[in-house]
């Protein structure tokens, strides 16, 4: 059984894909924010 352990971000997801957004609890500050402003220009690129 692996010992990762994962966050969610609830209401994070498109209306189009209503699964829930993960992340991984072993990434910092830094890196949870780098991937929440990620997501974030990625979906205002695409209309999202």
């Amino acid at each position: 059984m692996p010992k990762e352990r994962f966050i969610s971000y609830p209401g994070a997801s498109t209306e189009a894909d209503g699964s829930l957004l993960l992340g991984w609890a072993g990434w910092n500050h830094r890196d949870r924010a780098d991937a929440l402003i990620g997501l974030t220009r990625d979906r205002v690129e695409t209309g999202g």
